[in-house]
């Protein structure tokens, strides 16, 4: 991996463009309701910092709700329903509509990178926790479990995608 791991969204786009990656992250977001952001963010603090202490969760869950629901999930909402619109599809604006849903999805992704930027910042105020001698997967992996008991998010239900995203940092990392 070349972006500077350090750096969470330039190792969030990085790890996002290997094989499998994408589709796992939107299977987490869309069908079991987890924030993928935070996801990316339990791999790179397991990755980077070890265990992520419960009061840092908390402050990335509460700052992640809060922004999700201002910035993200309105303009993906408003990017789905312009695609989604059947009576849209027979406009003679259809071309006009197609660059506007662009333009959401670009304002979309910069609104994740805002809320990746504000969970590094999270991440640099507080101390580090190291994983006590446990491998990197393993503090990735107890990131992820902890999130899962925070939020509405069950480990099992999505395990092959958790499993996968586990295993590719881990592989990404040894390279």
């Amino acid at each position: 991996m070349n972006a500077n791991t350090n750096n969470f969204w330039e190792y969030s786009v990085a790890f996002y463009r290997e094989p499998g990656i994408a589709e796992a992250c939107l299977k987490l977001q869309n069908q079991y309701g987890f924030d993928v952001n935070l996801v990316l963010f339990c791999i790179w603090y397991g990755l980077h910092r070890g265990l992520l202490p419960t009061l840092l969760l908390q402050q990335a869950l509460d700052f992640s709700h809060h922004w999700n629901a201002l910035g993200v999930r309105p303009l993906r909402d408003a990017r789905t329903m312009l695609k989604r619109d059947a009576r849209l599809q027979s406009l003679s604006s259809t071309a006009d509509i197609d660059v506007l849903r662009e333009n959401i999805k670009e304002l979309e992704l910069k609104a994740e990178q805002i809320q990746q930027r504000e969970l590094q910042h999270l991440a640099d105020a507080s101390p580090v926790h190291n994983a006590q001698g446990k491998p990197q997967i393993d503090a990735m992996q107890e990131n992820l479990k902890n999130l899962c008991e925070l939020t509405d998010c069950e480990w099992h239900t999505a395990e092959l995608q958790l499993q996968l995203l586990l295993e590719t940092a881990d592989t990404v990392l040894a390279r």
